[in-house]
């Protein structure tokens, strides 16, 4: 029995650092950057933006996309009230 647990947690650390390096991986190439609520208004207006996506966060929304002058790995993040 101790010998069947031992085996288990070791292939389940081993499998939970092979999730971790993917998520790594994946993850390094986007560069987000912050913009205020009024920066993301000004934009919008402009007509800038070319990607967007409106998530619930607690009491408020998080508008993520891309603007029309950002290249492909980079993005943006704005708290909408």
């Amino acid at each position: 029995m101790n010998r069947i647990f031992r085996n288990t947690i070791i292939y389940l650390f081993i499998f939970l650092v092979i999730i971790g390096i993917v998520s790594f991986l994946t993850q390094s190439n986007q560069n987000v950057k912050s913009m205020s609520y009024s920066d993301f208004q000004q934009h919008l207006v402009k007509g800038d933006v070319k990607e967007l996506t409106l998530q619930p966060e607690g009491s408020v929304y998080v508008a993520s996309g891309r603007l029309a002058t950002y290249n492909k790995s980079t993005t943006f993040k704005a708290y909408v009230f």
